[in-house]
């Protein structure tokens, strides 16, 4: 017991003399866990999508996959809302069927 003792003592001398370890020890992971905490932690991201000239069963499969999903008037207005940054998407439908997403 005593050696055990006498053990501890040292090594806790030592850190009074090392502070990058004690650091390295104590600080480091609370502040590892506490950026964890704010990446893992924020809350899920719902894209918002807006969609023109497509099939509602489209739109609503869309919906199903916990996106936010909404109609625009036409192909101009949702252009120039994701430039401004209110959409995240854009799908519409081309007059040879073909889907273009932006």
């Amino acid at each position: 017991m005593r050696r055990s003792l006498a053990v501890a003592l040292r090594i806790l001398r030592q850190f009074r003399h090392d502070p990058r370890t004690l650091f390295m020890m104590v600080i480091a992971p609370i502040v590892a866990l506490a950026v964890l905490n704010v990446i893992f932690g924020s809350p899920e991201y719902v894209p918002t999508i807006l969609h023109a000239n497509v099939d509602e069963g489209f739109a609503e499969a869309l919906a199903q996959q916990d996106a936010s999903v909404s109609r625009t008037s036409d192909l101009d207005s949702g252009i120039s809302a994701l430039e401004a940054g209110e959409a995240d998407g854009l799908v519409s439908e081309a007059d040879d069927g073909q889907l273009k997403v932006w």
